[in-house]
């Protein structure tokens, strides 16, 4: 039902059956000229054709066009005419007059919708944030510790994820595997775009909780990936992280389209998905690259990242101290306790 207030879109009750048979759909019916005025006119105010209904009058040439653009999207054939009198008409089959109308009335009432909405800013509840570069520091503060892979150090030997060792049971492989790293190379290019990702994460929940969603959809990546290849594949790096910081971010914006838009159109709503995906693509196929690893974080990432849209959907102020400090232990003690799993217990 159209808005009262609206500008009404009148289907013109002059209407002639289809005499014309064979007509083109889409094409100027026999007595349009080319600027869409009806050669020779009409006594009435409406225009008539054979087979052609009148809706308007249209304000503006302009929004004739739109109106037109909004038909074409829907498959219904329109043309501009102009009367005597100098009113715009846009004339479409007299068989799709009914709803071309109900689509441009559709058309019109969303339009006064997103026009009279209040527009909210996307503010971050954090909107500076360090902990994405301190964070990325540490990370390759731990490389100088282990080394690269060909040294072969204690580290690679017990926290490497290792297909076998983690269905067996060996879980703390899928954290302790996101701090390794196989060369300088590959932890140089993990820190600069992981911190990219990392510090757009903490500015929407914060550096503890961000960091604990994003190490935990890792570490399920790293789950998922080995129950995926199931035996004989070993794997390390923070990449399945910071792809898993990717599907965070994408989860985060598509919540936050519903809740602004919530009549938003499906392709609309999923676009921050299908950006992500090519961010997936561009970051995370590099060669030699784990990419099945890379696409089960991301996709951890953005299911578990649901949890904190959510929550945080409404919020207008960040979480108190005190549970931003928990969550930051958390992450401490989720990293460090399976390190020491890692050391103190003997894989199966």
């Amino acid at each position: 039902m159209a808005d009262p207030s609206l500008p009404g879109i009148r289907v013109s009750q002059q209407t002639v059956h289809d005499q014309a048979s064979g007509m083109a759909n889409g094409s100027l019916p026999p007595g349009a000229s080319s600027d869409g005025a009806t050669d020779g006119g009409s006594p009435s105010e409406v225009p008539s054709l054979p087979g052609w209904s009148a809706l308007g009058p249209v304000p503006t040439h302009s929004k004739a066009d739109e109106w037109r653009f909004v038909l074409r999207a829907v498959n219904i054939a329109s043309w501009s005419s102009i009367a005597p009198d100098g009113t715009i008409y846009l004339m479409v089959p007299s068989a799709m007059r009914a709803r071309a109308a109900r689509e441009l009335d559709e058309y019109e009432v969303e339009q006064h919708e997103r026009r009279t909405r209040p527009t909210t800013r996307d503010v971050p509840l954090h909107p500076y944030s360090w902990w994405g570069v301190a964070a990325v520091a540490l990370m390759m503060a731990f490389f100088l510790v282990t080394g690269p892979l060909q040294d072969r150090s204690v580290w690679f030997q017990h926290g490497i994820a290792d297909t076998n060792q983690i269905l067996a049971g060996a879980v703390e492989q899928t954290v302790t595997a996101l701090t390794l790293h196989t060369d300088a190379a590959h932890v140089l290019g993990n820190a600069m775009v992981g911190g990219l990702f990392l510090t757009a994460v903490h500015r929407r929940y914060g550096a503890g909780l961000g960091t604990f969603v994003v190490i935990g959809a890792g570490a399920v990546g790293n789950l998922l990936n080995a129950m995926s290849y199931g035996h004989d594949h070993r794997s390390l790096g923070a990449s399945t992280a910071v792809m898993a910081a990717l599907g965070v971010l994408a989860s985060a914006q598509f919540v936050r389209n519903q809740r602004e838009r919530p009549g938003f159109k499906t392709m609309l709503a999923w676009a921050p998905v299908a950006g992500g995906l090519a961010l997936l693509g561009t970051f995370g196929a590099a060669p030699h690259s784990d990419l099945r690893a890379h696409g089960f974080g991301f996709l951890a990432g953005f299911l578990l990242g649901f949890l904190p849209a959510l929550a945080f959907r409404r919020r207008t102020t960040p979480l108190p101290a005190w549970a931003r400090i928990a969550f930051g232990l958390a992450t401490i003690a989720l990293i460090c306790g399976s390190w020491a799993v890692a050391f103190l217990v003997p894989p199966a």
